[in-house]
């Protein structure tokens, strides 16, 4: 099998907007056989979403380097950020989007929860971008036309 070897370049690109405090968190974690790439946006309007954007970034990376799959560390995540809501007595707060791109053999998969989104870029044109999951989505009268329409 033919081993290719190549350079990902990278940058983060962060705003406040117009909040206090910025509720952004993100987190990279190289291993030998692939790379992962983190993105979570605290929910503005409930309160302590830099402590669950970042809590969940740490938790993310912790649950990948000890090998757990990203859908198992997601769920891992999830399940920590809610017995940490819990404990802290902030079960309406500290929420958060969640994206995580893992770069493996040259080959790309993205996973998100939530309504920060990932493109696809290819010749200064983006070719893919993911669908927002959002309140507004499960509450139409019909989800598949709301998503139709994006």
């Amino acid at each position: 099998m033919k081993k290719t070897s190549y350079e990902i370049s990278y940058d983060v690109i962060t705003s406040i907007g117009e909040r206090k405090t910025n509720e952004d968190a993100y987190g990279i974690l190289e291993l030998p056989d692939k790379k992962y790439f983190l993105v979570c946006d605290g929910l503005g309007g409930h309160g302590d979403g830099e402590v669950a954007s970042s809590f969940v970034v740490e938790t993310m990376k912790q649950c990948l380097a000890e090998g757990l799959s990203v859908a198992d560390s997601i769920m891992k995540s999830q399940n920590q950020l809610l017995e940490k809501q819990w404990q802290e007595h902030k079960e309406s707060g500290m929420k958060t989007t969640l994206t995580c791109l893992e770069i493996k053999d040259e080959k790309a998969k993205f996973s998100y929860v939530g309504d920060s989104r990932i493109y696809w870029f290819e010749k200064n044109k983006y070719k893919l971008r993911t669908k927002d999951h959002s309140c507004l989505l499960y509450t139409s009268p019909s989800p598949r036309d709301y998503a139709a329409s994006r």
